[in-house]
Order: C-alpha cells, then structure tokens, then sequence
C-alpha cells in the first residue's frame, strides 16, 4: 500500500535526521542545509501529526530560521511554512517571501542567492504598527492587504535560469495561498 511506504519512508527519515544531528541527547533539526527538504517532506508526509518529537523540533526550528539568501532553500522554506498551516510562522513567511522578492532579476529570473534585504516593521496603509487579522470587521469592510512589493534596487538581484526561477516562484506561490499578496509587478516580468 502507498500510504504505509510513505508512513514507513517518513519514520525512516526522521529516525536518520535524529541520528545524524543527535547533539547531547537532543536533536537539533536544522544542523544541515538539506533539512528544510527533509522537513517538508516529512510535513507532507503527514510525520508532525505521527511524531510529536518531530513537531517539536519543527517548531524550535521554524522558530529560530531567518530566511536563507538562498533561492532553492528560500523557496522550500516557504513551501514548509505553508504545508505546516501554523500560523505562529506566518511572519517568518513573509520575510522569505520578501527575502525571495529581493533576490529577482530585471529579466524576471532568479540566480542562487538573494541579497540581503532592507528590514522594516510591517505597518499597516494607515501607519499603525498594530495589525488585527483573523474574523470579520465589525463594520464589514473589506481587509487591507498590502502586497509584498521589491524594498531594494534591481541591480541587486540576478537573473538565473529556469531551476531556480522555478523555487523562487513555488515559495512566492505558497506564500500567496497563505494570505500573503505578492506585487503583480513580479508575475509579470
């Protein structure tokens, strides 16, 4: 059956992640660049509602990450975040997200890394620090959503080729399916 070779695929990997990263008894998911990889297939695999070792480690990990610079991990990262469905990591989104935006070409590509980009607090269209999200208005008025738009110039990132543009536009597509709007300027170049 398909489902008890995946059940079967998913404790193996996870059981070698523990035993390569082993660290004074606790296991420290993240101690490799690969395991964002290894993390969203497990994730996809159903394996942080089958082992609650593995969640937890997922979450310290989510906790600590600061997006890559890294196109091909940036975009899995994103990938994760949205497959996971927590909330909790949904600003770590939205910096990967901004961080893959930054990394663009001016053809429309990406290359291997993104520089790094200019953080700034997220504030709302009216200038309030504060943002409420979740349920509806109590006025009924639609939300306001400010897209992710490029916060650096565009001789700062790099065209590149298919593989990478692929990544870049897989982690930009999970994030927008997580409530996070893109610039329409990025699809379209």
């Amino acid at each position: 059956d398909v489902n008890q070779a995946i059940d079967r695929g998913s404790e193996f990997l996870w059981n070698f992640i523990k035993m390569e990263s082993l660290k004074g008894g606790i296991v420290e998911l993240g101690g490799e660049r690969e395991h964002v990889l290894a993390a969203l297939a497990l994730v996809h695999a159903g394996a942080h509602r089958r082992f609650p070792e593995f969640d937890a480690a997922l979450r310290e990990y989510l906790g600590r990450l600061e997006p890559f610079q890294a196109t091909y991990q940036d975009g899995v990262l994103c990938m994760l975040i949205e497959s996971y469905g927590d909330a909790t990591f949904l600003d770590l989104l939205r910096s990967t997200a901004q961080t893959l935006l930054g990394g663009q070409g001016a053809e429309g590509s990406w290359n291997y890394q993104n520089p790094a980009v200019p953080r700034e607090p997220e504030k709302e269209p009216d200038g309030r620090a504060l943002r409420v999200s979740g349920g509806v208005a109590l006025d009924g008025s639609a939300p306001r959503v400010v897209p992710l738009a490029r916060r650096n110039p565009w001789e700062e990132g790099k065209d590149g080729d298919t593989s990478t543009t692929q990544y870049a536009t897989l982690g930009l597509g999970a994030a927008s399916r997580s409530g996070i709007k893109v610039s329409p300027e990025v699809w379209k170049r």
